[in-house]
């Protein structure tokens, strides 16, 4: 059965709302779970762990978990993680499982295989709901709904824990499940493609799906990669910064984190400008160089605005980066690997993300904050140029296979039934 114009963009819609309400419960979640964490140990180290358990299926499960998307009903995926997600908030609503930490790292870590599966079947079903011209600004559309769901999340979740009590806050989640159970069933399901026939443990598949189109796929895979380790680095750094650095309160870093939020929201929107896609691949290497000439830049200011400003614009680049490079997987990856090639991009950026919380982490009790900011943008820099340098050597085949893959997208638009 083919898909209307008018009811692929309600579908549409219902798909970006889907995943704004995901993203605020997993925040929600994610703020509760360490405050009940610290509540219970009183130890960083216990926090440090509850993050790890978090990022650990993304390092684990990811490709496999895009590679078992592909072979699946979409809308099956979606609900079933929904579902599930269910499930554990009532474990978590039973007082026995908030007394010791082993249910709450549990808990952690097994919301995070949810999202594994939830986010490449989000990510693979968005380009067979909009014909190839919209799908840039699409694009930015869900990638807006959901930063704004985590940045709401996070608020919400320790306003309510903290005023209305655990509990409240449990529930709350819950019905935000409930209602997003309903709007995974009202989505239209993917027909089944060919291609997804292959056995999903064959990781070759994996790297095949990326590596096909040329250097624009590996250029998003290692461009996010740089963008996280930027983001982690910054987070762990941000609140000595304001402190040693600006001699400002610590509660001031959220004003930092304010202004980065509002980059990337401006640097999202710039991305689905036609010019700027037409030219995505330039504007993520020149993206990539002002991310780490505005990193470098604060390490040498000392006065809170300006550094807000700088903060920004690292956002605006970043923003851009994540929007594009995300653009250009579905632009050059054949539609029935998407799921595989966005679950390999998300793999890729959460291990630099550790990476760069370990190490960073390690060297903050005993390095400046300002020097440490000026070292992370020299690195990023150096891995920025060499970036820049393979993918100007390397052939661009992305580009020859773009338009047969538009043909294909535009096609899997029509593919959809209800």
């Amino acid at each position: 059965m083919s898909a209307s114009p008018g009811r692929g963009r309600g579908a549409l819609t219902r798909l970006i709302v889907l995943q704004f309400l995901v993203s605020m419960a997993d925040w929600m979640l994610i703020v509760l779970l360490q405050m009940l964490m610290f509540e219970l140990t009183q130890s960083a180290f216990q926090v440090m762990l509850l993050v790890l358990a978090e990022l650990a299926p993304m390092l684990l499960l990811g490709p496999w978990a895009g590679a078992v998307t592909d072979r699946s009903g979409l809308r099956r995926v979606l609900g079933g993680s929904c579902v599930a997600r269910l499930a554990l908030l009532l474990l978590l609503a039973l007082p026995a499982a908030r007394s010791s930490a082993a249910p709450l790292l549990a808990v952690a870590a097994l919301t995070a295989v949810c999202n594994r599966f939830f986010s490449p079947a989000a990510n693979a079903l968005l380009p067979c709901l909009v014909c190839p011209g919209q799908l840039p600004a699409a694009n930015a559309c869900a990638m807006a709904a959901r930063m704004a769901g985590m940045a709401l999340g996070a608020m919400v979740g320790g306003v309510l824990a903290g005023v209305a009590g655990n509990d409240a806050t449990i529930l709350t989640m819950g019905l935000l499940m409930l209602g997003c159970g309903g709007l995974s069933l009202s989505l239209p399901e993917r027909r089944r493609l060919a291609a997804t026939q292959s056995p999903a443990w064959r990781w070759t598949l994996v790297v095949q799906c990326v590596a096909a189109p040329g250097r624009s796929g590996w250029l998003a895979i290692a461009a996010g990669m740089l963008v996280m380790a930027a983001l982690g680095s910054i987070e762990i750094l941000a609140i000595v910064y304001v402190k040693q650095v600006l001699h400002r309160p610590a509660a001031d870093v959220g004003l930092l984190f304010g202004a980065y939020g509002a980059g990337v929201v401006l640097g999202l929107v710039l991305s689905s400008w036609h010019r700027i896609v037409a030219r995505s691949d330039d504007v993520i290497r020149l993206s990539l160089l002002l991310m780490c000439v505005a990193i470098g830049l604060v390490s040498q200011v000392e006065r809170l605005g300006s550094a807000a400003l700088l903060v920004s614009m690292a956002g605006l680049a970043e923003g851009m980066v994540m929007s594009l490079g995300l653009l250009r997987l579905y632009q050059t990856v054949d539609p029935s690997r998407l799921g595989r090639a966005t679950a390999l991009l998300d793999s890729a950026s959460g291990a630099a993300f550790l990476l760069a919380v370990v190490v960073t982490g390690l060297l903050a009790d005993t390095v400046a904050a300002d020097r440490l900011i000026g070292g992370l943008a020299l690195v990023l820099a150096i891995l920025s140029v060499l970036l820049i340098t393979s993918g100007l050597q390397g052939g661009d085949v992305g580009r020859a296979k773009e338009n047969v893959l538009a043909t294909k997208i535009h096609e899997n638009q029509n593919d959809v039934i209800d």
